[in-house]
């Protein structure tokens, strides 16, 4: 708890001592399958503790066949329609407009935890407008400074708690990506979403739709808690609606006299219009 970022500890010892408590789950499970576990990277199926919480790790392995299925659709996709990239982003910006989606630019630089800057969080700080104009309408992000810490406005605080939740659970996968392909100036892109899809988390209450403005094509990753069940207005909610042009991503959020569409209604809205999606579920 002490080596806890939240807590004012130093991320990257709280990276080895992630690691490090992987390596002493695989010893004092008896060196089960010692083959598997000459992988510290692994996580074996078992438990890890994180803070007073007991969280279920899949097996790293799993997790990464999961993904990799995933992306392989995508690329199937791809080359299946590839030649019609234009007809398809059109297709996307019709149903985007029929939807009631706009697109919002939240930037792409925010503070950590001691004030330090930080480029390249234009992900998160999309994901956090879209959170939050489902609950403040449409506002512009330097409008956004109710609460947060040091007069960080709401924005950029709720854009840093969504980092840190993450890229902890991409890190509980990979905690060799510390520092190349997770860290505080590091891109992040939409299939970290992917690790956090049946965590303890936030996150996995929500359902994200990320619109690839380039080729048409819109990726949704569905949280195993998300209200499917419950009431229209917590579904929509908790739907966040981002935008991904070339190396940038970029808040979607509703138009005025549009309500944020619930999950159901997004599809049959891409559907109708023949837009390419794919959806994975936590």
């Amino acid at each position: 708890m002490r080596a806890h970022p939240d807590k004012g500890g130093a991320r990257g010892d709280f990276e080895k001592l992630q690691l490090a408590y992987r390596l002493l789950l695989r010893e004092t499970d008896g060196g089960a399958e010692r083959g598997a576990a000459d992988n510290p990277l692994d996580s074996g199926g078992g438990k890890t503790m994180l803070g007073t919480q007991l969280l279920e790790v899949k097996p790293t392995a799993s997790r990464d066949y999961e993904l990799r299925e995933h992306r392989n659709l995508v690329e199937q996709i791809f080359e299946q329609h590839g030649s019609n990239a234009a007809a398809f982003a059109a297709r996307q910006s019709e149903a985007m407009h029929a939807l009631g989606l706009s697109v919002l630019d939240a930037g792409a630089s925010n503070r950590n935890e001691t004030g330090a800057m930080m480029s390249n969080q234009c992900f998160y700080l999309a994901l956090a407008y879209s959170y939050l104009s489902s609950y403040l309408g449409a506002l512009e992000p330097s409008a956004v400074t109710l609460g947060g810490r040091g007069g960080v406005s709401l924005l950029h605080e709720t854009a840093l708690h969504l980092k840190r939740v993450i890229e902890a659970a991409v890190l509980r996968a990979h905690p060799e990506w510390a520092g190349s392909r997770v860290g505080e100036d590091v891109q992040a892109f939409s299939d970290f979403l992917f690790f956090t899809l049946d965590s303890p988390t936030l996150v996995s209450e929500l359902a994200v739709a990320c619109f690839d403005a380039e080729s048409g094509f819109v990726e949704v990753y569905k949280g195993r808690s998300y209200p499917e069940q419950r009431t229209e207005a917590e579904q929509r909610a908790n739907l966040l609606t981002i935008r991904y042009v070339p190396g940038h991503y970029q808040a979607l959020v509703s138009t005025a006299g549009h309500a944020q569409p619930t999950l159901r209604e997004l599809l049959a809205g891409l559907e109708a219009r023949g837009v390419l999606h794919v959806v994975t579920d936590g």
